[in-house]
C-alpha cells in the first residue's frame, strides 16, 4: 500500500517563488500544489475542497485578492478553519499582517531553504 504524502497549498502571484518553494517541498516529500495568485475568492475554496491541504503558504501581497482576504474567509469557514495558514511576505511588518490575517504562523521572504522545510513540518505535525 502506498504511502499517502501530506499536501501543502502555496499561494502566491510570483511564479519563480512557487516554483522554488515547490521544488523544495516535493524534494522534501510533500505532495505540492501551487495556486499563482488569486482572483476570486471560490477559485480558492474550490481548490482547498478538491487539493485537501494539510498546510497552506499565503502571499500577502498579490493581484487581484489579497492574502489577507483569502486567509479571513479560510479561517471564517467551519470546514477549513483548522488547515494551519502560514503568511508569507518580504513586508518589515509581517508579523502584525499574519496576526491581521488570522494565520497560524510567518515565514519572512527571503528565507533560507530549512527555513521552509522546517516551518511545513512544524504545522503539518500539528495539523
Amino acid at each position: 500500500m502506498q504511502q499517502q504524502l501530506n499536501r501543502v497549498l502555496l499561494i502566491d502571484d510570483d511564479f519563480d517563488h512557487l516554483l522554488v518553494c515547490s521544488l523544495i517541498l516535493q524534494k522534501n516529500g510533500y505532495q505540492v500544489m501551487s495556486l499563482p495568485g488569486c482572483e476570486k475568492m471560490e477559485e480558492l475554496i474550490e481548490t482547498v475542497e478538491t487539493f485537501k491541504p494539510h498546510l497552506i503558504f499565503m502571499d500577502h501581497d498579490m493581484r487581484g485578492i489579497c492574502g489577507m482576504d483569502l486567509s479571513r474567509a479560510l479561517k471564517s469557514h467551519a470546514i477549513h478553519n483548522k488547515i494551519p495558514i502560514i503568511y508569507f511576505s518580504a513586508r518589515a511588518e509581517i508579523i502584525e499582517l499574519a496576526k491581521e490575517a488570522q494565520a497560524d504562523g510567518y515565514l519572512a521572504k527571503p528565507f533560507e531553504i530549512d527555513g521552509l522545510v522546517e516551518v511545513t513540518r512544524k504545522y503539518i505535525s500539528q495539523a
